[in-house]
């Protein structure tokens, strides 16, 4: 049984997961010691959203973080065990990576970009993370095309970035825009 203020806040943040996960369509992931998926097949799966499913990087596990490293964070209970993910203690590189560099070294590592509703979760309930919002950090795995027409920056590809003053902050980071340039943050890994 889920106490209710783990179940509000699992309901939370599986509500915006299976948000990013049906607008962008990820391949089945199978969490083994459960036994159940938690994901579905989709036929926009891009090759990178299925080798990230295809590693289980979307499957809540126990904790076996590095505690140098890494920091688990608890999304539920089952059976008095705990069931979450491992984030990153301190950020990398802050602010000198564009979004494509940051999503290669965590995949390098094992590892993908946290997705917005994980790197809020994780901000909030303070788990230990180090400058959480002292600056933008990379926090999704997925771009969408964007056209700002408030602006000066041109059309272009788009994504989340967190942080920057409170763990409620986020921004549009730029993948890319029409004309060549890309915005670079700091980012953490999870798994």
């Amino acid at each position: 049984m889920i106490p209710e203020t783990s179940q509000i806040r699992l309901l939370s943040l599986s509500c915006v997961m299976a948000f990013a996960i049906t607008t962008t369509g990820t391949a089945i992931a199978q969490d083994t010691q459960r036994s159940r998926q938690v994901g579905a097949s989709a036929q926009s799966s891009d090759m990178w959203t299925q080798a990230m499913s295809g590693l289980g990087l979307f499957t809540p596990h126990r904790d076996d973080c590095n505690a140098t490293t890494e920091v688990f964070v608890k999304v539920y209970a089952e059976n008095s065990i705990d069931f979450g993910f491992c984030m990153d203690k301190d950020e990398r590189s802050a602010g000198i990576v564009e979004w494509e560099d940051a999503r290669q070294e965590c995949l390098d590592d094992g590892k993908r970009l946290p997705e917005p509703a994980e790197y809020k979760f994780a901000c909030q309930i303070g788990t230990g993370l180090s400058n959480t919002t002292d600056d933008w950090e990379w926090s999704s795995n997925f771009v969408a095309q964007w056209r700002n027409s408030f602006g000066s920056k041109t059309p272009g590809i788009s994504t989340v970035a967190s942080g920057n003053g409170s763990c409620l902050h986020a921004t549009q980071g730029w993948a890319g825009l029409a004309n060549g340039t890309q915005d670079s943050f700091g980012f953490r890994c999870v798994r």
